[in-house]
């Protein structure tokens, strides 16, 4: 059986581990060495864990970081300051991340309104599907949309360009989507212009109508198109979302203020813990190491004046 060893601790076994403690040559390495010197320094708890970490979008050791910047200039630290300074190496870490946290909600916000945008404008160009519909009645008979103005504004920008190029023969697509088949609109412009599209595509290949009426028809056509964006326009600021509204939804909300009021909390924490640190140093004696030294040259102080000399110096001279 093996032998196992006795729980009792004996003068020759403690001289034997005594003996075997000074065969060990310590760390070899540099990593070693370096983890050796890290032991040597007094244990700092964990300000922030994991989890508060990952919460509050920091990384782990970032708060113990800080703490050691702070404490530099006083180790070895009493235990009250060493306290204080984990407080407020905890308090800015954590009113950081509030910040951040913020920001980043800001920005979601924005981004949603981005993409809800995006969608309404997809939805406004799938709204006319039925072109059979659109060539029988025309497209003036539809209801009003987006996309029924923004048809409208394509099909008169090409009838006018087939005008501008006297081609003739090729007007009757975008009269008939506009106007329907039988091109017999119910007001008095489409009428006008369906009439003079008549007149213009006619087969024997002259012009029926004059340079003054030509015109006319082009002015006609113009005012078409400005009164189909208008209306497109006007739909989208109905359906759309615009400006204003997107500034509307990055107004603060009540988990906004709720955030607001949480961050102010923290910076009367901060400050209240700032001001308490130079009467804390004084307490422990401990002023003198927050005072920058080293080439640093401070000005002499200024002679007192005594008191008759400084009223008789201050007489106006008569």
């Amino acid at each position: 059986m093996p032998t196992r060893r006795s729980p009792v601790l004996t003068r020759e076994s403690l001289a034997a581990r005594r003996a075997n403690s000074q065969l060990s040559t310590g760390p070899r390495t540099e990593e070693g060495k370096q983890r050796v010197i890290l032991n040597l320094q007094p244990p700092c708890p964990r300000l922030l864990g994991l989890a508060d970490a990952r919460t509050l979008n920091q990384e782990p050791g970032m708060a113990e970081a800080l703490y050691r910047r702070l404490i530099a200039p006083y180790e070895p630290a009493p235990p009250l300051l060493a306290l204080h300074f984990q407080d407020l190496a905890r308090l800015c870490l954590e009113l950081q991340a509030w910040e951040r946290i913020r920001d980043a909600q800001l920005d979601h916000r924005a981004q949603q309104t981005s993409i809800e945008v995006r969608r309404r404008y997809r939805e406004m160009d799938r709204e006319l599907t039925n072109l059979n519909e659109t060539f029988e009645s025309g497209l003036y008979r539809l209801e009003d949309s987006p996309g029924k103005f923004k048809a409208q504004s394509d099909c008169l920008s090409v009838l006018k360009a087939q005008l501008q190029r006297r081609d003739f023969s090729e007007i009757g697509v975008a009269l008939r989507r506009l106007y329907g088949k039988d091109l017999n609109p119910d007001y008095e412009r489409g009428q006008l212009i369906c009439f003079d599209g008549k007149r213009l595509m006619n087969p024997e290949g002259r012009e029926p109508v004059n340079d003054q009426e030509f015109d006319e028809l082009l002015r006609l056509v113009d005012g078409e198109e400005e009164d189909a964006l208008e209306g497109y326009e006007i739909q989208l600021d109905e359906r759309t979302v615009t400006g204003p509204a997107s500034l509307t939804r990055l107004a603060p909300t009540r988990e906004d203020h709720w955030m607001n009021a949480q961050g102010d909390r923290l910076r009367r924490a901060i400050d209240r813990n700032k001001r308490l640190l130079p009467k804390l140093l004084e307490a422990l004696g401990l002023a003198d190491r927050s005072r920058p030294t080293g080439g640093q040259e401070t000005a002499e102080p200024q002679k007192k004046i005594p008191y008759a000399k400084a009223k008789k110096s201050s007489r106006i001279k008569r």
